[in-house]
């Protein structure tokens, strides 16, 4: 079987000037230098300037919004801006890769606009497959209202792979050293099962181990045990596929958990450490359902450590 690479050619980077944005940096740095430049060829580091800003900058000038946009003065403060607050920021993160011996291209981007919105535009025109981004805890009601921007990325990326960065960061040795997999056996979670076997097989052998979980929700199991039969099917075809893309044997574990699907792949990744979790952000419908897409939300905001990769809505 033709290796598979993971959809990591060019990556898009959103940062700013925050914590969640450098742990993001960090993660990324360690986790794709390693695959330069043969995999990852290219990095971008964006930095959107966005409408909150140009309002404070409106109203520190006394000039009327309407007209902001034309006025000298005001691009005048947004370059001093530029230059004096996200130029170091931006040159430090890409001091970071350099440090980390990557060895691909990098290139640093400075917008306007919402963010969410520039940031899937710049990854649709650069041709970027994945996205790499921090969070800031916020809960779930107030991320939707708000519309963050990690969430409207990770509603409407439709062609890229989506990271959230997590809390913890291996910055020593393999950034990935083991990798959770939630399958439920629908397209979505086939997509994260290639990605995680692609990125393992893309490493030194033996170096990344997968563990492939499948969550059966015990109100399922009322009337009979089909959906644990077909949980037992899906983890060894899950199996099979990762041994056809290279993945060695000994690598791969699988197992099946009962419980809420959200919370138990969370605390499971927590609880064993897992340093990134793999999963689609869709999945079945209906009563046999496994893994479907609100649970990736829920995984987000429940897991404390982990980051977690959503698999691309279209092939």
């Amino acid at each position: 079987m033709e290796k598979n690479l993971p959809h990591l050619k060019n990556v898009l980077i959103p940062v700013t000037k925050d914590d969640p944005s450098s742990k993001a940096a960090i993660f990324a740095a360690n986790f794709l230098s390693p695959l330069s430049p043969q995999i990852v060829q290219k990095v971008f580091l964006l930095h959107v300037i966005a409408p909150s800003f140009i309002e404070k900058m409106a109203s520190n000038v006394d000039i009327r919004f309407r007209n902001i946009l034309e006025s000298p003065i005001f691009r005048n403060i947004v370059q001093q801006h530029i230059e004096k607050e996200v130029r170091p920021f931006l040159d430090k993160f890409v001091s970071l890769f350099k440090e980390n011996s990557f060895q691909g291209e990098i290139e640093a981007i400075i917008s306007q606009g919402e963010p969410g919105k520039e940031i899937l535009k710049i990854a649709d025109q650069r041709d970027v497959q994945s996205i790499i981004m921090g969070r800031r805890r916020r809960s779930r009601t107030a991320e939707t209202f708000l519309g963050s921007a990690s969430y409207i990325v990770i509603q409407r990326a439709k062609k890229q792979f989506v990271y959230i960065v997590g809390q913890s960061i291996i910055q020593d040795g393999c950034a990935v050293k083991k990798i959770l997999v939630a399958v439920d056996g629908s397209a979505p979670s086939l997509r994260a099962l290639e990605e995680a076997g692609a990125i393992a097989s893309s490493f030194p052998p033996g170096l990344v181990k997968v563990s492939i979980v499948s969550v059966v929700d015990p109100i399922y199991l009322e009337q009979a045990s089909e959906e644990e039969k077909e949980a037992h099917m899906i983890l060894e075809q899950a199996k099979s596929l990762l041994l056809k893309m290279g993945v060695n044997e000994k690598d791969i574990d699988t197992f099946l958990e009962f419980g809420d699907p959200g919370r138990t792949i969370a605390k499971i990744a927590d609880e064993e450490d897992y340093p990134l979790i793999m999963m689609g952000r869709t999945g079945k419908t209906g009563l046999k359902e496994i893994v479907l897409g609100s649970v990736s939300t829920r995984v987000i905001h429940k897991v404390n450590r982990a980051t977690v990769g959503l698999a691309a809505l279209e092939d």
